[in-house]
């Protein structure tokens, strides 16, 4: 998305149609021309065993991220309720990020210049 604004910004609509692809292209041909390298490798044992590994360590930096942008993403009690109700109607009723933010953006302008109180009202 930064390629596509700094593109519009230097050239307008053309620039960021330019923009956005060539940042993309590059990394795309080169995991479309190893492709059939990795498919030949899905045998080996020691890449199923790094494969294993890398998800949990992905996960644990994902959730240290987490950790330590949630105080800066929620900085009060409206956005902390907002942040729990959107994580249990993923995880329990598995609705997508499109309804998801809709909704949220929704509540936001609906609660905007309410107090806190008003604003968890908004919610429940």
């Amino acid at each position: 998305m930064l390629a596509a604004f700094v593109g519009y910004k230097i050239a307008g609509a053309a620039g960021a149609a330019i923009a956005a692809p060539a940042i993309f292209l590059p990394s795309f041909l080169m995991i479309l021309s190893i492709l059939p390298l990795l498919s030949r490798m899905n045998d080996l044992q020691w890449l199923r065993a790094f494969m294993r590994g890398v998800g949990p360590a992905v996960i644990g930096a994902l959730a240290v991220s987490l950790v330590q942008m949630a105080p800066h993403a929620a900085p009060d009690i409206f956005t902390w309720i907002l942040l729990a109700t959107s994580v249990v109607l993923m995880l329990l009723r598995n609705v997508g990020p499109l309804p998801l933010t809709s909704g949220g953006a929704l509540i936001g302008l609906l609660s905007k210049g309410k107090s806190a109180w008003e604003r968890v009202q908004v919610i429940l």
